[in-house]
């Protein structure tokens, strides 16, 4: 937090614990690590990207061959430093990972 102006700001919003962490608390009784969550959110940032590439591919390159698709889902897995998110995962990478997905 830092105190500027007389107001607190947070750096870290409440979104991660308002879509992963509440919900699955009060479901299952389970709270869940900060590693699985942040797993959970790169994989799932992932599979909305490889879908917005392959919505952009059908509506603006209906003619561009399927390997372009492939290369593009293998260069937003491989070619991303979100896959550095999982080692030595801290507080710290949890709403970046929560960044990436929404």
């Amino acid at each position: 937090m830092t105190l500027w102006k007389g107001k607190y700001y947070l750096y870290y919003g409440v979104t991660p614990v308002l879509l992963v962490f509440w919900p699955l608390l009060e479901l299952t009784g389970y709270y869940p690590s900060e590693p699985w969550v942040v797993a959970s959110f790169a994989f799932g940032g992932f599979c909305v990207g490889v879908a917005l590439l392959g919505a952009a591919r059908r509506r603006y390159y209906p003619r561009a061959p399927g390997w372009v698709l492939v290369l593009g889902a293998l260069c937003l897995g491989f070619a991303t430093p979100v896959s550095l998110l999982n080692q030595g995962t801290q507080f710290y990478q949890v709403p970046i990972a929560c960044a990436f997905f929404s």
